[in-house]
């Protein structure tokens, strides 16, 4: 979608059909792939009024805002949903070199969100859950839609969250972020000022949800996989029966993939790289001549090596107001004389 492209308008429920994916029924379709510099930073105010007028249905087309409502949805102690449904639309549109990368593909997003053990167990139905577990019974491969069911269920959750995400401050710092357009001079450290905030904001509301203030050692390797194979052991993180451990694993695969930005490692790498990245380059110092420099340097050894001078005192006592009167007098009169 381009700047000046207009969304669809909004599918009736007959002319939607059975086969419309969770979330196009407003009229979008969630991205799979983060958007360009000149993409989504270009199309700020745009990206914003689109969010204003289909709300969550937009709200997935933008990274950035995406972001956003991760951190929201983390704070209501729910990030499960999002997350699963960003993996299963990746899941449906990805492409696979062989069936069986997609076989462990949909055994890994069953072990970590759709299992009854699951360590970021969805809110869904038995039957559901039954259904998803006899596909891998079955001597046949895996279909891309499998989790199509499971996902349109978890899109209506994601609706009630939205709606608690409009109440939130992290609404209107998104709705300002997207607003806000980029410099001409710089647009790409502008882009990485926005995609370091939104990322931020999931670090923060992790670390005060949570209390997860470091990520696992092997998150550098797990996220670089845009199909992860559930066998390495970078990939164990992300199936861990530990929910503080699979929850910050799945986070930073997320950020990767929407923005380009990892989850920094610990509170260090918070103050490191996001202050860097947010903060304005130092002002460089003028370079002046050798002579204006001598100069400069002898002014300053004087200063520090001159006494402190004394207060103003006069040289003598004033005098009387009685004797000032006749000096006056009489040098009045001096001047009078022809």
């Amino acid at each position: 979608m381009t700047c000046g492209a207009l969304p669809s308008p909004p599918a009736t429920a007959s002319s939607a059909g059975d086969s419309a994916a969770p979330g196009e029924a407003g009229g979008f379709r969630a991205r799979k792939r983060s958007l360009s510099v000149g993409g989504e930073n270009a199309c700020g105010a745009f990206f914003a009024r689109q969010i204003e007028q289909y709300g969550l249905a937009a709200v997935l087309t933008s990274p950035v805002a995406t972001c956003y409502f991760l951190a929201s949805v983390i704070e209501g102690y729910s990030p499960e949903s999002l997350l699963f449904y960003l993996e299963a639309e990746h899941f449906r549109g990805a492409a696979f070199g062989a069936e069986d990368r997609r076989a462990r593909y949909a055994r890994g997003l069953y072990k970590a969100f759709v299992s009854s053990r699951a360590p970021l167990e969805v809110n869904i139905t038995h039957a559901m859950r039954a259904r998803v577990a006899l596909a891998f019974r079955a001597a046949l491969p895996v279909p891309a839609a499998l989790f199509h069911e499971t996902q349109a269920h978890v899109y209506a959750l994601l609706e009630q969250d939205y709606a608690l995400f409009r109440q939130r401050p992290l609404y209107a710092r998104m709705m300002d972020a997207l607003a806000s357009p980029p410099s001409a001079a710089a647009p790409r450290k502008d882009a990485r000022v926005q995609h370091a905030r939104a990322v931020a904001a999931v670090h923060d509301a992790l670390t005060a949800t949570y209390g997860v203030l470091a990520l696992p050692a092997s998150k550098a390797r797990l996220v670089q996989s845009e199909v992860p194979s559930f066998t390495k052991f970078a990939d164990m993180d992300l199936t861990s029966a530990d929910s503080r451990v699979a929850l910050p694993a799945w986070l930073c695969r997320t950020t990767i993939r929407l923005l380009d930005t990892a989850l920094p490692a610990s509170l260090d790498d918070v103050h490191v790289h996001f202050s860097a990245a947010v903060r304005s380059p130092p002002t460089p110092t003028p370079k002046l001549p050798s002579k204006q420099k001598s100069f400069q340097r002898l002014r300053l050894r004087f200063q520090q090596e001159a006494p402190p001078a004394a207060p103003d005192t006069p040289l003598a006592p004033p005098l009387p107001s009685s004797v000032k009167s006749r000096w006056d007098a009489l040098w009045s009169l001096r001047r009078r004389k022809p």
